[in-house]
């Protein structure tokens, strides 16, 4: 099982694949503003569900180079990569936010700012997962 990863200073999105590895789905949007407890956080949801690999989107400049928020990214992805002995995989996430407020809105979702994050994870977890087939 795969867990992708919107992180975020405020919020951090969370979707899983599924058994297969076909289909992502959002789970879960933490509140949680210290990168320590976070890690915990995510290394207990890593431990319950059997997570294999995490995804985690890099947040790319449009132009496609790294800045200030992909290179705190990175440290968190290592962070991360050593509290759960898991590999993590850094991916594309440029306009994933986008994309989730705007499918969101489709729906005609309320409380828009509760799914946002998850749903934005689970666009990184499928783009990866449909990239690497």
């Amino acid at each position: 099982m795969l867990l992708g990863i919107d992180y975020g200073d405020a919020r951090t999105g969370l979707a899983l694949s599924d058994a297969l590895g076909l289909m992502a789905l959002p789970y879960e949007t933490l509140s949680i503003t210290s990168a320590k407890k976070l890690v915990s956080r995510l290394k207990k949801i890593c431990d319950e569900k059997n997570i294999e690999k995490i995804i985690l989107g890099l947040p790319l400049n449009m132009n496609g180079t790294e800045g200030e928020r992909a290179n705190k990214t990175r440290e968190f992805g290592e962070k991360l990569k050593e509290a759960t002995d898991l590999p993590v995989c850094y991916f594309d996430e440029r306009l994933s936010s986008k994309i989730a407020t705007q499918s969101l809105h489709m729906a005609n979702t309320k409380n828009i700012k509760n799914f946002k994050d998850s749903v934005a994870a689970c666009i990184i977890l499928q783009s990866y997962m449909d990239a690497n087939k």
